[in-house]
């Protein structure tokens, strides 16, 4: 793992990169199982363009008719009460390599 900083809360925010070069932000992004974060990750072409071909494909969790971006979905979580029911949800923070 590549290490480029930490957020807010203090957890680790970085790039993983296997032996073969393969960059898992990247293939995760183009594969559509995580959402490129704009804040965290400005600019970034290669994910911006990861992230539109696999919209406009409609791959992965952008195969819903309505996705909602983890960021947004979890806005309106904090309005509503809580149920019985607990549902969370994961993002990956994908940020350029240095």
């Amino acid at each position: 793992m590549a290490v480029t900083g930490k957020d807010r809360y203090g957890r680790t925010i970085g790039g993983v990169l296997l032996s073969d070069g393969t960059n898992v932000n990247h293939e995760l992004v183009k594969d559509g199982w995580c959402c490129w974060h704009q804040k965290y990750a400005p600019g970034d072409t290669v994910l911006e363009g990861l992230e539109t071909d696999t919209l406009e494909a409609k791959k992965g969790l952008w195969a819903d008719p309505q996705p909602v971006p983890p960021w947004e979905w979890r806005k309106k979580e904090v309005a509503v009460e809580s149920s019985k029911t607990s549902i969370f949800c994961c993002t990956l923070l994908t940020l350029p390599m240095s």
